[in-house]
């Protein structure tokens, strides 16, 4: 990833780096995402959901996803 950034944007970085920055971003978007899982569960419409698991490092990992006609949220876990 980092040679495909440097690549296509000429940004310089580390694959540390990335997951800092992917932490960071997570945790500025916790609040939207925590906001558009609350409207989804208050609906009165029809909520489309879905969960899918797979074998991860001898673990179950789990990416659930609920939709309505307006919003969309996803969530990865491993429990």
């Amino acid at each position: 990833m980092p040679a495909a950034l440097e690549e296509r944007l000429g940004i310089r970085s580390s694959p540390a780096a990335l997951l800092g920055f992917e932490r960071v971003l997570a945790d500025l978007a916790q609040p939207l995402t925590d906001d558009i899982a609350k409207k989804i569960a208050s609906t009165d419409g029809a909520v489309h959901a879905d969960e899918t698991y797979w074998p991860l490092d001898a673990h179950r990992a789990y990416d659930w996803v609920d939709c309505t006609e307006v919003y969309g949220h996803f969530q990865f876990d491993m429990s």
